[in-house]
C-alpha cells in the first residue's frame, strides 16, 4: 500500500498525496474534478519502473484542504509538490482535468520529461461541429448549471452500497474500491457523509473550463509544446436514454469537434494518441492495460 504524505505549501496549504515509491525520477499523477489520489491505487504500482510515483489529491479535493481555486494556484501547488520531492524533470500523468492541468503546466514550464493525457480535452467555442459559438456557449452555461458534485446525505448503509457498486462496475478489488468512494467522502457526523463540495473549488473548475470556452483554444496550445506527449482519447460512453436535445445536440457537437481537433494534434511529431474502447473512467476500468501503453512509451522515450 501506498504511503500517506501531507505536503504544506508556501501559502499553508495542506496538500495531501499517496506515495507509491519507485527510483528515479518524480511521476506525478493528477485526478479528475471532483475525484482524488485514489483513483490511481491499481494503475500507480505498474508505473514505479519509470520513477517515483506519487499521486496528489488537488487542492478541494481528496484529504487535500481548500482554498481559491483558479489556473495559477493549481499550477504552483503541482510545482510545489514536484519542489519537495527535488524532481528536475518529472513526468506528469493526468486524467480529465489532472490531463488539463498536466498539459498547461508542461506548457508554461517546459521543465517536464514527459506528459501523459488521460482524456483531458477542452474545446473553444468555435471548434463545437455542428452547433455555432453562441449556441455552445449557451448550451455549456446550461450544462454546468446542471454539474453538481453534491449528494443527499448518505448513511453507512448507502455508502456501503456505493463501495459495492464501484466494485463491481469497475472490477476494483474491495480495499480499492472502499478508498475510491471514501477518499471523495467528507464525514458530516458519526453515521452520516457527504461527497465533498467545496463551492469554491467548483467554481473555480468551471472558471477554468469556461476560459477554454471563450478565451483561449486548448489544442492551440497544445500545438506549441515541444514535450513528448502521450494523449489517450476515450471512444465509448453511455449517454443518458432520455436528454434533452440541446444536450445531446452538445454532447454530438463536442463529440465531432474533438474529432476534428484530435486529427490536427496526431499530425505533431512530439505527440501520440492513443484512442481506446473504454469510458471516460478508463483509469478505473482498464489500469493496468493503460500502464502497459503509458510504459512502452517512456521506455521508448529512454531510447534517445
Amino acid at each position: 500500500m501506498p504511503q500517506a504524505k501531507t505536503i504544506t505549501t508556501t501559502t499553508g496549504l495542506q496538500l495531501a498525496a499517496l506515495d507509491f515509491g519507485g527510483e528515479g525520477d518524480l511521476v506525478l499523477l493528477l485526478h479528475g474534478a471532483g475525484r482524488s489520489a485514489a483513483d490511481w491505487l491499481s494503475m500507480a504500482p505498474h508505473l514505479t519502473p519509470h520513477g517515483r510515483v506519487v499521486a496528489m489529491d488537488l487542492r478541494g479535493h481528496g484529504q487535500s484542504s481548500c482554498g481559491p481555486w483558479t489556473l495559477d494556484h493549481a499550477l504552483a501547488d503541482i510545482d510545489e509538490v514536484i519542489g519537495r520531492y527535488e524532481a528536475r524533470r518529472p513526468i506528469l500523468i493526468g486524467h480529465s482535468l489532472g490531463g488539463v492541468l498536466a498539459t498547461v503546466f508542461a506548457l508554461k514550464l517546459n521543465a517536464v520529461r514527459a506528459l501523459i493525457n488521460l482524456d483531458g480535452f477542452a474545446l473553444h467555442a468555435d471548434e463545437y461541429v455542428g452547433i455555432s459559438a453562441a449556441e455552445a456557449i449557451e448550451f455549456r452555461e446550461r450544462a454546468d448549471l446542471k454539474w453538481d458534485w453534491s449528494s443527499p446525505v448518505l448513511t453507512r448503509k448507502k455508502v456501503h452500497a456505493a463501495v459495492l457498486e464501484t466494485a463491481r462496475h469497475y472490477g476494483l478489488e474491495a480495499d480499492v474500491a472502499t478508498a475510491v468512494v471514501f477518499r471523495r467522502l467528507a464525514a458530516l457526523n458519526q453515521d452520516t457523509y457527504g461527497y465533498r463540495n467545496d463551492t469554491i473549488t467548483r467554481d473555480g473548475v468551471r472558471d477554468l473550463y469556461r476560459s477554454f470556452l471563450l478565451d483561449r483554444s486548448f489544442f492551440e496550445l497544445v500545438k506549441g509544446s515541444t514535450c513528448p506527449s502521450l494523449f489517450f482519447r476515450s471512444k465509448t460512453g453511455t449517454p443518458p436514454a432520455k436528454m434533452p436535445d440541446w444536450q445531446r445536440a452538445l454532447d454530438n457537437a463536442y463529440i465531432r469537434g474533438l474529432d476534428s481537433r484530435i486529427a490536427v494534434l496526431e499530425e505533431s511529431e512530439r505527440a501520440t494518441v492513443l484512442p481506446r474502447e473504454t469510458s471516460h473512467m478508463m483509469l478505473l476500468e482498464e489500469p493496468a492495460a493503460l500502464a502497459l501503453e503509458i510504459n512502452a512509451f517512456l521506455s521508448a522515450l529512454r531510447a534517445y
